[in-house]
């Protein structure tokens, strides 16, 4: 009776003392985090109250704990979004991401805010922000990795000269077969949009010479799919060798890829 005993106390308390000390680690895992929230945002109490509760939450409504939630609006606040833009939004859309994408909340986090940042769009716009990088990816051979590197490299640039984030995402998923990585990918539309003003006599002639006008009289880029099929009507007939003539005038071995890859859509 005595071993039994020892055996039942063994088998009952050993369990509870390590769930009371994963407690405790959980928790202090917790406000640890919440803690770096508030230096990174910079939040009143009152919004530190509304910072923790949806942290906790998001920890039991989703798969993902607490302490990630709140690491990830720690990564939303430190690439520039505000606590209302997390609070009002920005927070879910991140576990939405994360969710959909396979990834995990800080590398969905940083994706959000560089898109809000990059193309000036508003929480508001957050649900439809989610579902076209989600397409964007499923369309397309690039992972959510390689879109995060693609919108690093091409994002900003893409926004400044006008291109629209659907836009954006189409261009990635209707090109990326020809590239090896996302960040290939960037680089290469990043390329081609500086293209589109001629950059050499050679490529302003060729451009004359084929009729390929991309932007319309007051100066404004056309749309991206106006593009391809001006790329598709003007030089699709063209022979192998002539093609790969102009198109190296105009846009450099590097952003023809793109060129290409549009050309070919339409």
């Amino acid at each position: 009776m005595t071993s039994i005993g020892k055996t039942l106390s063994l088998s009952i308390t050993a369990p509870l003392v390590a769930m009371g000390a994963a407690v405790v680690k959980t928790s202090a895992n917790f406000e640890a985090s919440m803690i770096k929230v508030g230096i990174s945002t910079k939040a009143t109490a009152k919004e530190m109250v509304a910072l923790q509760a949806e942290a906790r939450k998001i920890g039991k409504d989703t798969i993902f704990s607490a302490s990630e939630a709140a690491d990830a609006m720690d990564m939303l606040a430190k690439t520039g979004l505000s606590t209302t833009q997390i609070l009002g939004g920005a927070a879910k859309a991140t576990v939405d991401l994360a969710a959909a994408a396979g990834s995990g909340l800080e590398p969905a986090a940083a994706a959000i805010a560089d898109t809000l940042q990059q193309f000036k769009l508003t929480t508001a716009e957050l649900p439809g922000i989610v579902n076209q990088i989600t397409g964007a990816v499923n369309e397309s051979k690039l992972s959510f990795d390689d879109y995060t590197l693609a919108i690093g490299q091409a994002g900003g640039v893409a926004a400044g000269l006008g291109v629209n984030f659907k836009d954006f995402n189409t261009v990635l998923a209707a090109t990326s077969a020809n590239f090896a990585s996302g960040s290939d990918a960037g680089t290469s539309f990043k390329t081609f949009l500086q293209r589109l003003v001629p950059q050499s006599k050679q490529a302003g002639e060729a451009m004359a010479e084929y009729g390929l006008s991309f932007f319309d009289a007051n100066g404004q880029m056309k749309s991206m799919a106006d593009i391809a099929e001006l790329l598709r009507a003007k030089l699709g007939g063209l022979s192998d060798e002539a093609k790969a003539g102009v198109l190296t005038k105009i846009f450099g071995t590097d952003a023809m890829r793109t060129a290409i890859g549009l050309m070919d859509q339409g």
